[in-house]
């Protein structure tokens, strides 16, 4: 990234390296993630936990073809990122994702915690 006089000057981001950030390496993970835990809810047969998750990995292969940036290359660029219109998506598409996975994380843990009473 080169600076000059305390500003950016446009050009792509690059890591410490001085490579760019590549988009991939950065939402890989989590999609893969949510895919393998999807892959382990159907090998277990919890069809309504495959259904509750299903829509959220249909949505992520879809942002994952579309992304915000349209470049072969999917390097990500804070000057378009930092557009008013793109920032407040992305901040209501986290903040759905994070409620998804909080409301998510309770269910499982009322699952867990019912299964275990049914144990008894």
């Amino acid at each position: 990234m080169q600076v000059s006089h305390g500003r950016y000057t446009g050009q792509a981001a690059l890591s410490s390296e001085g490579h760019p950030l590549l988009l991939a390496a950065l939402v890989l993970p989590e999609y893969s993630i949510h895919g393998l835990f999807c892959i382990m809810f159907l090998c277990a047969q919890e069809w309504l936990t495959v259904g509750l998750n299903i829509p959220l990995l249909f949505y992520n292969t879809w942002r994952y073809f579309h992304s915000p940036t349209d470049t072969k290359e999917l390097i990500y660029d804070p000057a378009s990122v930092m557009n008013g219109d793109t920032l407040k998506f992305c901040q209501k598409e986290a903040w759905c994702k994070l409620s998804f996975f909080v409301l998510s994380f309770f269910y499982y843990l009322y699952c867990v915690w019912n299964l275990e009473i049914s144990l008894y």
